[in-house]
């Protein structure tokens, strides 16, 4: 797949999932909390612990957490990909030769 299309994938999974972007570990937290008390219970809650306790203990987890996990695994995947399209995109862009 060119990196134009990628690009054209990538913005049109954004624009459709659209709030789904906006914070999916809010939601992982709500979901894996139970998950989160039974698998890891030294542990405090805070900075991103909840979706860390869930993947070290995907197997173990509920089905809706292991969902929840998959989910936001895919959008900060969709995420790293449009910013690696973007920087690629920008560095094209500045590499080109100016006619003189």
């Amino acid at each position: 797949m060119s990196l134009r299309s990628l690009t054209i994938v990538v913005s049109a999974v954004v624009l459709v999932a659209g709030p789904a972007f906006a914070a999916p570990k809010p939601r992982v937290n709500q979901i894996c909390l139970a998950d989160f008390h039974k698998l890891c219970p030294s542990e405090e809650l805070g900075r991103g612990k909840v979706i860390r306790c869930a993947r070290a203990h995907i197997d173990g987890v509920s089905a809706d957490c292991k969902t929840a996990v998959a989910a936001a695994d895919a959008v900060n995947q969709a995420r790293r990909a449009a910013k690696a399209s973007k920087r690629a995109s920008a560095k094209s862009t500045t590499s080109e030769p100016t006619a003189s």
